[in-house]
């Protein structure tokens, strides 16, 4: 008996969570590219993935991949991936190279 009270409680508690709408994604997606790009200091950058949501579990993350030439002048504009991970909580976002994730073309 207990254990239907608690999946009637979950149920209910899991059907007030409301999903975004299709527009607010759209927007999310323009902020996560804008802040990923802002962050980047490769030369001639542009997002090279589509949006990669995580869960709300994991902490909210959204995570991009950025390509570019490194701005360094020893590096002779060598292409170069980054991953830029967005926190959803606080707007802020996260740079590291990724090289290895994509193969440039």
């Amino acid at each position: 008996m207990k254990l239907i009270h608690l999946t009637l409680l979950a149920t209910l508690f899991a059907s007030n969570v409301q999903a975004s709408s299709p527009e607010e994604w759209l927007e999310h997606d323009k902020l996560v590219r804008k802040t990923c790009l802002a962050k980047s200091d490769l030369k001639n950058k542009k997002v090279l993935s589509s949006p990669i949501l995580f869960s709300d579990d994991m902490g909210g993350y959204t995570a991009l991949v950025i390509g570019g030439g490194y701005p360094q002048k020893h590096m002779q504009g060598q292409e170069s991936r980054e991953l830029c991970l967005f926190n959803r909580g606080t707007g802020k976002a996260e740079i590291s190279v990724a090289d290895s994730l994509m193969p440039t073309k």
